[in-house]
């Protein structure tokens, strides 16, 4: 079963964190990382408000559990915000090549989350996960 265009706009977000290390070790040479992170957050607030569809808003929010909103708070503070300040901490301190390979190993940490907690697992994904990994030692040397 193909993803069609998804496949494409997979390849699109692959390629733009891809290239985002970059952009943020370049930043983080001149800027803070505080700067950097209210700066983001203002940026990516402007472009959700400016281009994202906010006609279910209010309603959405109004109506939504204790249990989707805790979701939302690990996703965005916990997962999100914690993992770029530790990100751009250690961006200022290695290679942009050995902080992206170490960050790209998430996948092997998607599927133990996934298998604890019940989703079913095939033989491709397992074996993916460790192609990945497996990548990411082949090519560090420092690993």
């Amino acid at each position: 079963m193909g993803l069609g265009f998804d496949n494409f706009l997979l390849l699109v977000i692959s390629f733009l964190w891809g290239i985002q290390p970059f952009f943020s070790k370049y930043a983080r040479m001149a800027l803070s990382m505080e700067t950097i992170m209210i700066c983001g957050i203002a940026v990516s607030a402007a472009c959700s408000l400016l281009f994202l569809d906010k006609s279910n808003l209010r309603k959405e929010v109004s109506g939504m559990s204790w249990k989707v909103a805790g979701a939302i708070v690990m996703a965005s503070a916990v997962c999100g915000w914690l993992s770029n300040v530790i990100y751009n901490t250690v961006l200022v301190r290695h290679s942009v090549t050995k902080v992206t390979l170490l960050v790209y190993t998430a996948p092997l940490f998607t599927v133990l989350v996934a298998i604890l907690v019940g989703h079913v697992i095939t033989l491709k994904m397992i074996l993916g996960a460790a192609l990945i990994v497996g990548g990411v030692i082949a090519v560090s040397d420092e690993i």
